[in-house]
């Protein structure tokens, strides 16, 4: 069972694969990404809600099937300093 998570990349990359988690209830994920990149991968029966800023880089839901709307929602909040954080 997820609950949330703080995940940080600086310099580097890092990827949370959430695709085999039991999601129930809403949860927020902080993500920063400072010259590095953030990768998380979610179960597609979730939605997801990106509140980040950026400088010199952005914070991104690449899926193509978001979910439905009684469906838990992942808070993706944090700071993107020339990086990248990756919702797929």
């Amino acid at each position: 069972v997820f609950y949330g998570n703080d995940l940080s990349a600086t310099f580097g990359s890092i990827t949370c694969d959430l695709r085999n988690a039991v999601i129930t209830e809403d949860v927020i994920i902080n993500a920063n990404a400072t010259l590095g990149n953030v990768e998380i991968l979610v179960p597609p029966t979730v939605n997801v809600e990106v509140k980040s800023s950026g400088l010199f880089g952005k914070a991104s839901d690449m899926r193509r099937n978001p979910s439905t709307v009684t469906s838990p929602t992942i808070s993706v909040s944090g700071m993107c300093f020339m990086g990248h954080v990756d919702i797929k």
